[in-house]
């Protein structure tokens, strides 16, 4: 075979071959935060919500930042997702920022909403400092800015600054659960609560006396 024809045969060899491979797009922090937990909503900038090594950080700064659903919106830090019919959210959550002396009040947990009027919070509350700190479970829901139900809760899977929650949608009804990590589901309550066929689930932290972080992990959302 001549020399000719080989530099004939391989000029007439597709393009595509020869073409360097296309980079694969890298995930931005912003990008896997959302991939993962959902879009977060910071009402002012004294909030941060801060992904690391899948572990969601959720601070809110300042003096305070108080549950208050409303036409003004939500006045806590929050990162949701959509959901549709119904569903099972979950995940553990982690107190990591009560301060050595004073106090705070910090709650951490699982948010649920239709929209500003039509929320629940299936919480870790926390009162207190670092060594004299009461924990307790909040559990509350409000339709139109009237309550559905509330309920505290002290189940000793709350006597951790670590617990997992659950919140499970079956139509109109909503069923809270915890569980120390690593142990069974204990149910805290049922109730009902007309969501939309659409629903926004995520986490959230609220908190008074100073600032307040909280961490979350393992958040899972499945859908029946």
């Amino acid at each position: 075979m001549s020399r000719g024809f080989l530099v004939a045969a391989v000029s007439v060899l597709p393009f595509a071959a020869f073409a360097a491979p296309v980079p694969k797009a890298v995930e931005t922090p912003p990008q896997k935060l959302t991939r993962l937990f959902g879009t977060p909503a910071l009402p002012d900038d004294t909030c941060a919500a801060e992904l690391k090594d899948g572990v969601l950080r959720l601070t809110g700064g300042g003096t305070e930042h108080v549950w208050q659903a409303g036409a003004g919106g939500m006045k806590v830090p929050f990162v949701t997702r959509e959901v549709k019919g119904d569903f099972a959210v979950a995940v553990t959550v982690k107190a990591v920022d009560l301060p050595e002396v004073g106090a705070v009040t910090g709650v951490a947990g699982l948010l649920v909403m239709r929209d500003d009027a039509m929320t629940l919070d299936h919480s870790l509350y926390l009162t207190g400092n670092r060594t004299e700190a009461n924990r307790r479970g909040w559990l509350r829901a409000s339709a139109e800015g009237n309550p559905v139900s509330t309920k505290e809760d002290a189940n000793e899977a709350f006597r951790d600054d670590e617990v997992a929650l659950k919140v499970e949608r079956v139509g109109t009804k909503v069923t809270a659960s915890v569980a120390s990590v690593g142990k069974a589901w204990a149910e805290i309550d049922t109730f009902e609560m007309a969501l939309d066929k659409t629903a926004k689930v995520g986490v959230f932290v609220a908190h008074t006396g100073g600032a307040f972080t909280a961490e979350f992990h393992d958040f899972t959302v499945t859908t029946k």
